[in-house]
């Protein structure tokens, strides 16, 4: 051993107090893993190395990697829902199927507790994550106009072994939380986002079904998960629709406007504050640019979704498109591959009069896949 290495070696002893430690373990890179029902009776999670498509072209056709990381087998006429929280990615099929909880650090596969059975109701299911540990789940307008909005909190808990002798063990477990939300029977989550403090989440709403010109009662309400209280904003809506992110570089929520196809920034609300925050709109459009784009979201559920890459300051974009010269009759089907899937990979920045533009190289890349469910929009995690 050379003497320069002896006296890293010894340099290193002393500064431990003389316990010589191991190297630290190398910090586990992050994927982008993608929820697609690309398979008949089935939905997939594909794992993407988001680095190495910095050198594919815009207009290339990619084919994804096979095989998928995982396969969710479910019938014709079932959806899924999809979610994270923490290190861990949640499938589920309502009403009454166990989740399946993937870990993204070890590879593992659990099972998890299905939905509560007052999630099972509802058209859409809004899910919150407040301090990176419970994840808070609500549903849009009651089917049964009857009963108030539920909400219900999943989170890791010590419960009650069945032996008394034996020790407490961790699960997955859903509650019921106390404060139910104060809106309407009839009113649906149109978007909401996390408040940076970690403990508090904005929810938009406004009347599922008005004929009116001005789209009936709407406001924004807020959630303290610390207090379990709601307050009252405003009649005011967050400029987005469905989540956005908090952006700490631009102190502000990022989320998409579909209704002109743009990105939107905007600056996070108080949570004392009855005034609508500020907004900016990204000049340049990334979706919905044409109208054979806009033509699968006219037709179907089908909506472009954003993930935040916390960590890398950037976003991605994800788009499913109808392949050119195909049509919507034929777009469906494992022998079709009628569809795009669009990835756009960015970042943001307010630019000196304050104008909000692409911050970094963008990155953009195509996958051909199958389509199977016309109400289903591919979800992405960050991980």
């Amino acid at each position: 051993m050379s003497s320069k290495r002896k006296r890293q070696d010894r340099d290193e002893y002393d500064r431990c107090g003389g316990v010589k430690t191991a190297p630290a373990p190398e910090k586990r890179r992050k994927h982008l893993y993608l929820m697609l029902d690309d398979r008949d009776n089935a939905y997939r999670m594909h794992k993407i190395d988001v680095d190495a498509l910095a050198d594919s072209e815009e207009d290339d056709m990619l084919l994804l990697p096979e095989p998928a990381l995982l396969q969710f087998g479910t019938d014709r006429h079932s959806g899924m829902c999809f979610f994270a929280l923490g290190s861990s990615i949640f499938a589920t099929r309502p009403p009454h199927t166990p989740a399946l909880v993937y870990d993204t650090d070890t590879g593992g596969l659990t099972v998890g507790p299905p939905l509560p059975n007052k999630l099972c109701g509802g058209p859409n299911i809004t899910m919150a994550m407040a301090d990176n540990k419970t994840m808070y789940a609500l549903y849009d307008y009651d089917t049964n106009y009857l009963n108030p909005h539920p909400m219900e909190a999943m989170s890791w808990e010590a419960v009650p072994c069945t032996e008394r002798h034996l020790p407490r063990v961790k699960e997955w477990t859903w509650k019921s939380v106390p404060s139910q939300p104060p809106y309407g029977r009839l009113d649906e989550i149109v978007s909401y986002a996390v408040h940076p403090d970690q403990r508090t989440f904005f929810v938009s709403v406004k009347e599922a079904f008005c004929s009116r010109s001005d789209g009936g009662n709407k406001g924004t309400f807020s959630f303290d998960t610390k207090h379990c209280e709601w307050r009252w904003h405003g009649d005011w809506m967050l400029p987005f629709e469905r989540q956005g992110y908090y952006d700490a570089e631009l102190d502000a929520w990022v989320g998409l406007r579909l209704t002109d196809g743009r990105v939107c920034a905007c600056r996070v609300a108080a949570c004392s504050s009855s005034a609508l925050p500020e907004w900016k709109l990204l000049q340049e459009k990334l979706f919905c640019k044409d109208p054979q784009e806009w033509l699968l979201m006219a037709l179907s559920g089908i909506r472009p979704s954003l993930a935040y890459m916390q960590g890398s300051g950037r976003f991605c974009l994800l788009e499913c498109v109808l392949r050119e010269g195909v049509d919507w009759k034929h777009a469906f089907g494992d022998d079709a591959h009628g569809c795009l899937l669009r990835l756009t990979i960015f970042g943001l920045k307010y630019d000196h009069q304050g104008e909000l533009h692409t911050s970094i190289h963008r990155t953009n890349a195509s996958y051909i896949v199958s389509k199977h469910n016309s109400s289903f929009s591919p979800v992405a995690f960050w991980m």
